[in-house]
């Protein structure tokens, strides 16, 4: 809810919302819109709230979600990887990097 009311006021939702999996989704296809961002937060809210919407994603049988999820792991790591080859490799940046957060 948080991240559709930033949407919608405009403060812009990736700037809100700052986790791996936004990072890599935005690195990957480009698109950070706020409309994109708004579609998608109305998306989950219908099928958190209609029971009926949520079923097509339970009835998704288990070899697709894990090959998505493979091919979603595999592009975030990629964008990872290709994000850090800009920064200054010094002791503390990779003290950082190896222990993450």
């Amino acid at each position: 809810m948080g991240l559709l009311l930033a949407a919608c006021l405009g403060s812009g939702a990736v700037g809100v919302a700052s986790s791996s999996v936004t990072v890599g989704v935005v690195g990957a296809t480009r698109v950070g819109s706020r409309q994109t961002l708004v579609a998608a937060a109305v998306l989950m809210l219908v099928c958190g709230f209609v029971p009926k919407a949520a079923s097509l994603c339970a009835v998704m049988p288990l070899a697709v979600v894990c090959g998505i999820l493979s091919a979603t792991c595999g592009i975030i790591s990629s964008v990872g990887l290709s994000i850090g080859q800009f920064a200054k490799t010094t002791p503390r940046n990779l003290f950082i990097a190896g222990f993450g957060k």
